[in-house]
């Protein structure tokens, strides 16, 4: 490794001469790097990208046009910064990473290790986002999210304050949390579906599309529930439990271990399903 700029490298005087580049590193014209930043070998600097002071970059990683990494920084090896992104100080990625044009990644977020992040994605100061997940283009996770590894983030996804999302769960596209919102493992919930603050979606559960959820609702293991489904406050659903298309479910009511609620019922506000009942009350 070099403790100066090499003499085959494109530069200009913002490179600060306090960086170290390793061997075959390429720094492009117009590429500003801060003091005891560190360029690993093979990485690319692309034109108009900024890397702020004590910033390291791995090995065979690339940063993409007009890209700004704020100081503290730490990017895995072979990782890959879209053109004008933005990352603030103190984040740290892992191996193999990948973010598309336009992101931005606020302070302190960690992400791991083979992780892809599509364009124009917002990312929140002390997010934890786990190995090998995917987040759509367009998705915005707010502060204090936890993702987990191996789950998917659909398009235009919100994920409110204080999210969490556990491993190998999936959210199709415009899927919405308010704050504080959990989705279990290898839970599925369906495109443009919103769950409301506190809402806790068990593992194995099954939200279909356009579902509404209100607060505090919580839906149990492997509970599944059909397209268009809507529930009020304080709204519990057993393990098993299977709620059809189409239905309104009131405030506090409480669903049983294995019940079924048929297509288009409503359920009125505190009524008890027994476990392994059927419940069919068509709205009028």
């Amino acid at each position: 490794m070099s403790n100066s700029i090499p003499p085959s490298n494109s530069v200009d005087p913002a490179v600060d001469p306090r960086a170290s580049i390793g061997d075959l590193a390429l720094i492009s014209a117009n590429a500003q790097l801060g003091a005891n930043c560190h360029i690993g070998a093979g990485a690319l600097i692309a034109p108009n990208a900024a890397i702020s002071h004590d910033t390291t970059i791995g090995n065979q990683s690339e940063i993409g046009p007009g890209a700004t990494l704020g100081a503290y920084v730490e990017v895995g090896p072979s990782c890959v910064i879209g053109a004008d992104t933005k990352i603030r100080e103190f984040v740290v990625l892992g191996h193999y990473v990948i973010f598309g044009a336009g992101s931005a990644i606020e302070k302190g977020a960690r992400i791991g290790h083979g992780t892809k992040v599509e364009t124009s994605v917002s990312i929140g100061s002390g997010v934890r986002i786990g190995c090998n997940v995917f987040i759509g283009s367009g998705a915005k996770i707010g502060d204090g999210v936890e993702i987990q590894h191996g789950a998917y983030i659909g398009r235009g996804c919100t994920l409110g304050i204080g999210s969490r999302v556990e491993g190998r769960a999936m959210l199709g596209d415009k899927v919405r949390t308010d704050c504080a919102a959990w989705v279990g493992e290898y839970a599925t919930i369906g495109a443009e579906s919103h769950l409301c603050t506190g809402t806790s979606i068990m593992a194995r559960a099954d939200v279909g599309p356009q579902t509404v959820l209100g607060e505090q609702t919580v839906v149990g293991n492997r509970a599944k529930l059909g397209a268009g489904v809507a529930t009020f406050f304080g709204v519990e659903v057993g393990d098993g439990a299977q709620i059809e298309a189409g239905v309104s479910v009131e405030h506090r009511v409480s669903i049983g271990k294995g019940a079924i609620i048929t297509a288009q019922s409503r359920v009125p506000a505190r009524t008890v399903v027994a476990e392994g009942a059927t419940f069919d009350a068509p709205e009028p």
